[in-house]
């Protein structure tokens, strides 16, 4: 009980946002949970990350703002690459 608590704790403070994405991906914590929960290291591990809560429209938009990303990340690489 404890641990799963400060599992939610810390995985619920911790954001796919580092200085990489900063600017470029904007995620709510909802759409962050969502994409923690595929992960098999923190599914079921407690009940903020139960797989029965799993969303799918969440889950969907926050994939295609990860995606969105990944394009505008590719696109500044090129722009610097190209300069």
């Amino acid at each position: 009980m404890l641990e799963s608590t400060f599992r939610a704790i810390f995985v619920g403070s911790y954001s796919i946002i580092d200085h990489d994405w900063e600017g470029v991906l904007s995620l709510d914590l909802e759409e962050n949970r969502q994409i923690a929960l595929q992960s098999p290291v923190l599914a079921d591990t407690c009940y903020a990350f139960n797989r029965a809560s799993v969303d799918e429209e969440v889950l969907r938009r926050a994939r295609e703002k990860v995606e969105e990303a990944k394009r505008k990340r590719e696109a500044i690489e090129a722009v610097k690459g190209g300069t």
